[in-house]
């Protein structure tokens, strides 16, 4: 995923609240493997309320971002084993 969030919030007050973050920095691009979209469509889907600070605002538009930006769907190197199921020993590269 590519946007430089910080810079994007670096120009807003805080606290604040969603609707500011769109007006300030809605129209920025986030691109990421498989699309993009603007920070406004991805804090859109969020009821977030009041952000306190930047950091707050910086996860709540991580956070928001389509399914695009996720990889592969449910997958996950670092599960455990289903008990009985016929497993192999981690091999390391």
């Amino acid at each position: 995923m590519y946007l430089n969030i910080e810079r994007a919030l670096e120009d807003i007050s805080y606290p604040t609240d969603c609707a500011d973050v769109v007006e300030t920095c809605g129209d920025r691009v986030i691109t990421f493997q498989v699309g993009e979209e603007t920070v406004a469509e991805a804090i859109g889907r969020c009821n977030a309320g009041e952000l306190r600070t930047r950091e707050e605002a910086r996860q709540t538009v991580l956070s928001s971002v389509s399914e695009g930006a996720i990889g592969r769907k449910y997958y996950s190197d670092r599960d455990p084993p289903i008990p009985d199921a016929e497993w192999h020993d981690p091999v390391s590269l």
